[in-house]
């Protein structure tokens, strides 16, 4: 996590494909934030301790990342907030929409808003200290999965203007597996931005 040591960052992994929820504890005011609630509303509230939810935030609404954001909201009464053109797929409106640049506040803790699109609709990503929790952007070897090409350039673009201008420590925590740091994703990336890629490329695309 960060250095301060009031913020927790909490992973939960849930659902039958797993899917990293995080929750955000300041110890400082008793507070937290839900991140991504997915297939599990158990899990997640166990992982707030008992302490009150702000808010829920969305990276973006895939099934998989919203999974248990009804049981979640309902249980806490806590606000929902994701950007706008990821309303579509929610069933109930937003309380809140996100934008890039904005901030929410827990306690003394800033999280800053990126739109990270190329994924899905609406797709960001929530940054805090030196972690980025990103959501289906960046993982570990690749970029997101991308419907078409265009997606696909778009997703490039989210990582190269976007991701790669924050601090190479920057630990970018992805919505599954494991997280990786913007040094190693730099270097990662760097093999296959040299090679000769077909002009139709989108899907599941690794670096290698």
């Amino acid at each position: 996590m960060s250095d301060e040591v009031s913020l927790e960052l909490r992973k939960v992994v849930v659902g039958p494909w797993p899917m990293n929820a995080f929750v955000l504890i300041d110890r400082a005011n008793g507070s937290t934030i839900v991140i991504d609630p997915g297939d599990d509303a158990n899990a997640i509230l166990a992982a707030t301790q008992g302490l009150p939810v702000k808010c829920i935030l969305l990276t973006h609404t895939d099934p998989d990342h919203i999974g248990a954001l009804s049981a979640v909201a309902g249980a806490t009464g806590a606000r929902v907030a994701a950007h706008p053109d990821a309303a579509g797929r929610l069933i109930d409106p937003l309380d809140d929409e996100l934008r890039d640049g904005d901030v929410v506040r827990l306690g003394d803790h800033e999280i800053r808003v990126i739109e990270t699109p190329g994924h899905a609709p609406g797709h960001v990503s929530f940054l805090v200290g030196n972690d980025l929790i990103g959501g289906d952007v960046l993982f570990p070897g690749g970029p997101g999965h991308t419907n078409t090409p265009e997606d696909f350039q778009q997703i490039l673009e989210t990582i190269t203007q976007k991701l790669f201008t924050l601090p190479d420590e920057t630990v970018v925590h992805p919505g599954h597996g494991d997280s990786v740091t913007i040094a190693q994703a730099k270097a990662e990336y760097q093999k296959f931005a040299t090679r000769e890629k077909p002009a139709d490329l989108c899907g599941d695309v690794t670096w290698e």
